[in-house]
């Protein structure tokens, strides 16, 4: 009853999540005991495959894999070939651009990256805790909103800039997840938003044009794109329509 943890722990509601070997060690968890009845989801960070090996096709638990595209201790080819290649749905798996195997710590311990990375170690880390919240808070805390279903399995993650082999498996029981992607999959997606220097602009290709809030033409964009309005454009709200006929907001602040 001392222990800081007593009673605030969901031991009934909770997920895996490691880096390396750790991460391996999470997914062979979640074959070897097969704990579907509580364990919620499982991410790995850049995992080779494990001693005994994990058996993919049995990691029926949602599975978000990330790997880096210049990893030499965790090549991404091994890494979909052990985990993913045979797993079941549901799960999403991806390949974080420029991204070595030492980055994804906070301190690279025994050798100072594991791939000579070409984004820094803020921006890989960054990147990948953006991932890992959202498919926690879906399946952890039942996030079903569709702005976080875009980040686990929709055109955040499929189109994102910094992705490369983005791979999704969507889980026939659950019907809601195609829906839902087949509703929002034309839209945009815009940040940061409010926008100050730039903006991502990303989505399925196509063509686009922004307006002020008084109609005016201010810009033609294709996207996916990264956007710098001009200097003399003033703050205030201004919209995109895209070539399929979406309308969305957005707002410089500067």
């Amino acid at each position: 009853t001392n222990d800081i943890f007593h009673n605030k722990l969901d031991v009934t509601n909770w997920g895996f999540v490691g880096h390396s070997m750790g991460g391996g060690i999470a997914l062979l968890a979640a074959d070897t005991f097969r704990l579907t009845d509580t364990l919620r989801a499982v991410v790995s960070f850049a995992s080779p495959q494990t001693t005994p090996a994990t058996h993919a096709e049995n990691l029926f638990v949602p599975k978000m894999i990330l790997a880096g595209s210049v990893d030499n201790i965790a090549p991404w080819q091994q890494i979909r070939q052990a985990y993913w290649q045979n797993a079941p749905a549901p799960g999403s798996f991806a390949v974080i651009n420029g991204a070595n195997h030492g980055f994804f710590m906070d301190y690279s311990y025994f050798w100072e990256n594991g791939g000579t990375a070409t984004i820094t170690r803020a921006q890989q880390q960054k990147t990948s805790r953006l991932y890992m919240t959202a498919y926690f808070e879906r399946y952890l805390h039942n996030d079903t909103s569709n702005w976080n279903y875009l980040y686990c399995y929709g055109d955040s993650l499929r189109y994102s800039s910094v992705m490369d082999s983005v791979e999704i498996k969507y889980n026939p029981s659950y019907l809601n997840d195609e829906i839902n992607y087949s509703n929002t999959h034309l839209r945009c997606q815009i940040f940061p938003n409010p926008v100050n220097n730039y903006c991502n602009i990303i989505g399925a290709p196509t063509s686009g044009k922004i307006y002020d809030s008084a109609g005016q033409l201010i810009d033609h964009i294709t996207i996916p794109t990264q956007w710098h309005p001009g200097q003399n454009l003033k703050n205030g709200v201004y919209f995109l329509h895209t070539a399929n006929n979406h309308l969305q907001k957005l707002i410089i602040l500067r």
